[in-house]
């Protein structure tokens, strides 16, 4: 028998998804597991979807706080030499525990193991993959291990490499000293969790796709349409977080990456706004100016969406300046 393994199921309305995905936990292949279901809160029937699995989960409900304090207290209760994740309204196919484990013990100095996967739509259908190109690049077979300060960490900050925590197993004892997910970030605790194990361990990704993310308008990132501009926020806040952890030699790096994405967000919103949308517009980017993540470009745009035409000009060749990059800001009318 293999070591045990905490499963954490983090869940918020999600009533309709909940049962197939613990179904999903419990038809594992992989023994010995605990299953650890936290519920943050929910409104629905979240709760009453849960109650036949009552015998085979440890079910904790808590005042809606967010995903990340939901995550935590998942963790904090896991007695398990490795912590897997997985979203209320995720699937994994049966074989992911075992193969996860495997991939842990081939290679004993992972900080995460990160299986590949595919979309459920709304309507069912499934697409894959999940993880981009750059990673399978690097890695021969059909799984590899990769070191965080060769590749991972460049990578993952231009982007996040793993869409859904639901394809991610952590040894308990990594989680320890890299600390808990940072509750200060709604949508992208998971990002900055990444970051700070790729910083550390290398990490193992398989190309075996094991897990379904289901693709929600209801889901903590919202509609397609919004996802980017809810997402930006909060990458620009743990890039800017991890720009004062990191050595000095990557500091410069991670500055210039963080000027291009406030830069492209920022006229995105403008954009955004000029096309019918002002009013959405002005509160997203008031809101950047407030909490000073993307000052002073978000002010410059602000200011330009309520100007005439020529003024607006003006203001463009200003921005250019400012940026200081050609690719970062393109020409606006």
């Amino acid at each position: 028998m293999g070591p045990l393994v905490s499963v954490v199921v983090t869940t918020y309305n999600q009533a309709p998804y909940i049962a197939a995905a613990l179904e999903s936990v419990l038809g594992q292949t992989y023994r010995p597991l605990e299953l650890i279901v936290v519920d943050d809160g929910s409104t629905d029937e979240t709760p009453a979807a849960i109650a036949p699995f009552m015998e085979s989960c440890r079910y904790v409900r808590q005042k809606n706080r967010g995903v990340a304090p939901a995550r935590n207290r998942g963790v904090e209760l896991a007695k398990g030499r490795y912590v897997a994740f997985l979203d209320g309204d995720d699937l994994w196919e049966p074989e992911q525990l075992s193969v996860q484990v495997s991939l842990a013990t081939q290679f004993p100095g992972a900080g995460m193991v990160v299986v590949d996967g595919g979309n459920i739509s709304e309507r069912g259908t499934r697409e894959a993959p999940l993880i981009r190109a750059p990673v399978w690049e690097m890695i021969p077979g059909e799984c590899g291990r990769v070191s965080g300060d060769r590749c991972v960490v460049e990578f993952l900050l231009h982007g996040n490499l793993v869409p859904t925590t639901s394809q991610v197993m952590v040894p308990a004892e990594v989680l320890e000293r890299i600390g808990p997910s940072d509750e200060r970030c709604n949508l992208a605790s998971d990002y900055d969790l990444y970051l700070r194990i790729a910083s550390r361990y290398d990490v193992v990704f398989t190309k075996g796709r094991l897990t379904w993310w289901r693709f929600l308008a209801t889901s903590a990132s919202g509609p397609t349409h919004l996802r980017r501009f809810r997402w930006a926020r909060d990458e620009i806040t743990v890039l800017r977080k991890h720009m004062k952890l990191s050595p000095p030699e990557r500091r410069e790096f991670i500055r210039r990456l963080l000027k291009r994405k406030i830069a492209t967000i920022t006229e995105a919103t403008y954009y955004r706004g000029l096309e019918g949308e002002r009013m959405w517009a002005t509160s997203y980017l008031a809101g950047l100016v407030g909490n000073g993540v993307s000052w002073p470009w978000a002010l410059v745009f602000l200011t330009a969406l309520w100007c005439p035409g020529r003024l607006r000009k003006v203001l463009a060749r200003r921005v250019r300046r400012m940026v200081k990059s050609p690719d970062a800001v393109s020409v606006y009318q």
